[in-house]
């Protein structure tokens, strides 16, 4: 895989609240995950190996610190625990810091274990890496009975080192070969019931923006050093305040406070419609949006994927505007000296791209008016301008966009006899606003807007041979673009008639104007042409 580090992208919310089945097929696969984290990522390691005493078993489900399975029993793969390392393993302990403390163990010394026990990575290996609370929670706990001159720089030092400590493993565990690294960083600490409106609230938020400043920049540095492991920073900070501004699409009645009264030892009665079970610690509820937010994370490859059919549509309109200007030089009349004359027109398209790999079937519906301008000074030369507008709609699985086309072209063509000579050079601006796609953190939805420009000229000579190029820049709601010439040629024995007849072939784009392999437009035929 190739390295690349990933960030949070903007949230925005839309009504419906169904969360996505973890389960669900995808292109983009990992063999097995490994998992090195505290109490969000424990699977019952902790509990096993306090012998069943922490966390307390009348209150938290089977040895989780949660009323549910954590997030990451949740993306598919049947981990067990700690000691093993065939298959997927979970080394993840309830309390853990990130260095090498030895009870709870440490995260690094969870790798360490691992390493020892015969634990190799791959480069079809998950690796998820969440720690830091803990050596924060602990500092926090140290200034409030020590006193100490300067107490914050204390804490932004020890929320530092964690990161770095962090750092330092994931280059540890991508040096050894995993292919793909899940690093999370923190919530806001400041945002959970512990902390929030006490008077370590202000620390634990300043820890936290230190944390995961410092984190980020470390991944940055460790992913190009390690090229051949693919880093990705899931952005929990910028999740976990919008769950908090919008607990209502997520099920989720109370954000603020915790499901258990560590107090008074009760439970609510209902913690599904909590966020927080504990001080800290998320519902089983607050887990699965959270396993959500990491599925779309893990497949952001599948996700992408499905811009594709952007570039395929702008390729498809400039394509299709060359074939118009072309037609107007062709057919079996002849041509009238002097003749020529505005035209107008409205035309109606409807684009069905078949479904291949991670992308999905798609289909674009437009409609628009096109306007012509031709002279034939002599019955051997005729000249011509269009220019055309189009608006529409495109769909494609769980991606949405607006369309707006504008295209210009230029044609001349030369006949005499049965021997022709016809040529079209153009150009097309496709904005596409308004771009959605429905993320695996159901309801969330990611937008953005983009803009494709497309060239093209194409030539006829008869009897004889075609040519014809269009180079097209992918359309894509991220920054960055590429471009790629695509060519047609075709020959074909002399016609039978001394006139041209009008011909048209579909090109096949490929990669970034279109997805690897064809992608063949299934049915893209003008619907009506209304000649004024």
């Amino acid at each position: 895989m190739s390295r690349q580090t990933v960030s949070a992208a903007a949230l925005a919310a839309v009504l419906g609240a169904v969360m996505l089945a973890p389960s669900q097929a995808q292109a983009q696969s990992y063999d097995r995950l490994v998992v090195f984290g505290d109490s969000l990522s424990d699977n019952g390691n902790l509990f096993g190996f306090t012998g069943g005493t922490q966390p307390p078993a009348a209150f938290y489900w089977q040895g989780r610190f949660s009323n549910g399975r954590v997030f990451t029993e949740l993306l598919g793969f049947d981990a067990t625990g700690f000691g093993t390392t065939a298959g997927s393993v979970n080394y993840a302990f309830g309390g853990a810091r990130t260095d090498a403390a030895m009870s709870p163990p440490g995260m690094q010394v969870q790798l360490q274990a691992y390493l020892a026990n015969g634990g190799t990575f791959g480069s079809g290996d998950l690796v998820s890496v969440l720690g830091g609370a803990n050596n924060i929670f602990q500092a926090l706990g140290m200034i409030s009975t020590v006193p100490m001159a300067d107490p914050l720089g204390y804490l932004t030092l020890e929320s530092i080192d964690a990161a770095n400590e962090i750092t330092g493993l994931v280059n540890a565990i991508a040096g050894a070969g995993a292919g793909t690294v899940l690093v999370s960083n923190l919530p806001s600490l400041a945002a959970t019931p512990q902390f929030r409106g006490g008077p370590a609230q202000n620390l634990s938020g300043g820890a936290t923006s230190t944390f995961n400043a410092a984190l980020r920049q470390g991944l940055f540095t460790a992913a190009a050093a390690n090229a051949n492991s693919n880093i990705i920073l899931m952005d929990l900070e910028t999740a976990s305040a919008f769950f908090a501004a919008n607990p209502g699409l997520f099920g989720v009645t109370n954000a603020t406070d915790a499901c258990f009264n560590q107090t008074t030892f009760t439970v609510c009665a209902n913690p599904d419609s909590y966020f927080y079970f504990d001080g800290v610690h998320p519902t089983a509820t607050g887990h699965r949006a959270l396993a959500n937010l990491a599925l779309d994370y893990m497949y952001y490859g599948d996700a992408g994927a499905q811009t594709t059919v952007l570039g395929e549509t702008a390729f498809r309109h400039r394509e299709r505007a060359m074939e118009d200007g072309s037609a107007r030089l062709s057919g079996r009349e002849g041509w009238v000296e002097g003749s020529g004359g505005v035209t107008a027109g409205v035309v109606y398209d409807q684009t069905e791209f078949d479904a291949r790999g991670a992308v999905a079937s798609a289909e674009t519906e437009t409609w628009g008016a096109r306007f012509q301008l031709e002279a034939a000074p002599s019955s051997s030369w005729r000249f011509g301008l269009g220019v055309g507008f189009d608006q529409g709609d495109l769909t494609a699985g769980r991606l949405a966009a607006d369309i707006e086309t504008v295209s210009g072209d230029l044609w001349a063509g030369w006949r005499s006899g049965n021997v022709f000579v016809n040529g079209v050079v153009g150009v097309s601006s496709d904005r596409f606003d308004d771009i959605t796609r429905l993320t695996a953190l159901t309801p969330v939805v990611h937008t953005g807007k983009t803009r494709a420009v497309t060239t093209g000229a194409a030539c006829r000579r008869g009897p004889g041979w075609r040519w014809a190029a269009s180079p097209c820049r992918r359309a894509r709601p991220w920054p960055g673009s590429a471009r790629i010439w695509t060519a047609m040629w075709s020959r074909a024995p002399p016609p039978a008639t001394t006139s041209p007849t009008a011909r048209w072939r579909a090109s096949r784009p490929r990669w970034p104007c279109g997805w690897k392999g064809a992608a063949r437009p299934s049915d893209s035929t003008p619907r009506a042409a209304i000649a004024i």
